[in-house]
């Protein structure tokens, strides 16, 4: 009778420690928590380094690649600069400017008359700028109406084929013409089918760089 006391003591002490798996459980939730945190460092990597690229490829496409900075002349009118720029965007730049030849570019209108793929513009602080942009690209429309309204320029208003106009169609736009940073927003009207360029023109406050775009 004791020997079998024993034994079925040792049994029930034996068998004590299988009913509670709650430490297996509780590893095994760590473990669980630990991966999702290696999975998000990685996400977070992954979307820097992708930040990265894309910053030196934009930074390739302006300066490194052949598009040196223009600086635009500045007039003295009664002792106030004044700038006048003269933009065109094409829907194909063409194989003779650019090595992607099927790329919407922006064209500048230099001193002497011609026009030059030049991206990157020098344009003075405090000055009235005069910017007008002739564009040649279809229309393709506006995502957000709200940009159709142009913002930051003396009054708000542009002029459109010569006419005056504080807004234009949303889906009638081609391209933006925007510098965030100064609150400056231009939608640029697209052309018909018999191909005849659009002009558009306003004017900016003397505090913004920019001041005129067609």
């Amino acid at each position: 009778m004791t020997v079998r006391a024993i034994a079925l003591g040792c049994s029930v002490i034996a068998c004590a420690p299988r009913a509670q798996p709650r430490p297996a459980v509780a590893e095994a939730t760590f473990v669980q928590y630990e991966r999702v945190g290696v999975k998000l460092l990685l996400v977070a990597v992954a979307v820097m380094a992708a930040g990265v690229v894309i910053g030196f490829y934009v930074s390739n496409l302006t300066t490194l690649a052949g598009s040196p900075t223009y600086s635009v002349p500045v007039h003295n009118v009664d002792g106030h600069k004044v700038v006048n720029l003269e933009l065109q965007t094409v829907a194909a730049v063409g194989p003779k400017l650019s090595p992607n030849p099927d790329w919407v570019s922006y064209l500048i209108k230099d001193q002497s008359g011609q026009w030059k793929r030049e991206t990157v513009w020098d344009l003075p602080a405090h000055a009235t700028v005069h910017v007008t942009i002739y564009n040649f690209d279809g229309a393709s429309g506006l995502r957000n109406p709200y940009l159709a309204r142009p913002q930051g320029m003396v009054g708000n208003r542009i002029m459109v084929d010569g006419k005056p106009t504080d807004a234009i169609d949303p889906n009638d736009a081609s391209h933006t013409f925007a510098v965030p940073a100064l609150g400056l927003i231009l939608a640029i009207p697209g052309v018909g089918d018999m191909l005849v360029p659009k002009s558009v023109g306003g004017v900016a406050s003397p505090s913004s760089p920019v001041a005129q775009a067609a």
